[in-house]
């Protein structure tokens, strides 16, 4: 049996702003505190394997959790090109932008369609045997390895940063889990 302990990373800066995070944005010190929170909870926890993307935010989320991990590039962000930095309504709905010296409105221009992202994701769990594995990720990554693996259709909703995403028997057990707020310090 496979379960994956899908953990978003902290939130940054960009993620305050309603942005589209540049690649090499770091974790905001409200993200750093949220992931320490996340730290002392997931302390009891054990996986067989700890993978992470390689970008610098999901790392500092695995460091912060002191844990051992293993570096995956195909589980880095999508690619968002130009849009970095633009500003998005919300999950999976991107602000419309102006054509450079057109005027006219056009839909976001990234460099990595949803499809490249789907193909990473594929070959990331093709990788992966039976047990259980931490894999500190990407909200668009996550979607992707939800459907993937549980062939439930694409998820619109927010997928809120340092929160656990459960998939167990391919089924999707939790979803926005972060117990380590439902306790006391």
């Amino acid at each position: 049996m496979r379960r994956l302990f899908l953990l978003r990373h902290g939130i940054t800066d960009a993620n305050v702003k309603n942005v589209y995070n540049p690649i090499d944005d770091q974790l905001c010190a409200e993200g750093e505190a949220g992931v320490r929170k996340a730290a002392k909870y997931m302390a009891q926890c054990t996986f067989d394997a700890v993978y992470c993307s390689s970008l610098p935010r999901a790392q500092a989320t695995a460091k912060l959790l002191g844990v051992a991990y293993h570096v995956r590039p195909l589980l880095r962000d999508r690619d968002f090109g130009t849009m970095a930095g633009q500003q998005y309504l919300g999950p999976c709905q991107p602000t419309r932008v102006l054509a450079p010296g057109a005027g006219t409105v056009i839909g976001p221009q990234f460099d990595e369609q949803p499809e490249d992202v789907r193909v990473r994701v594929h070959e990331f769990l093709a990788s992966l045997g039976d047990g259980d594995f931490l894999i500190v990720t990407h909200s668009h990554v996550m979607r992707w390895i939800v459907r993937e693996t549980t062939g439930l259709p694409m998820l619109t909703e927010k997928i809120e940063n340092a929160a656990l995403w459960i998939i167990e028997d391919q089924k999707l057990v939790h979803r926005n889990w972060r117990p380590w707020l439902e306790t006391t310090d």
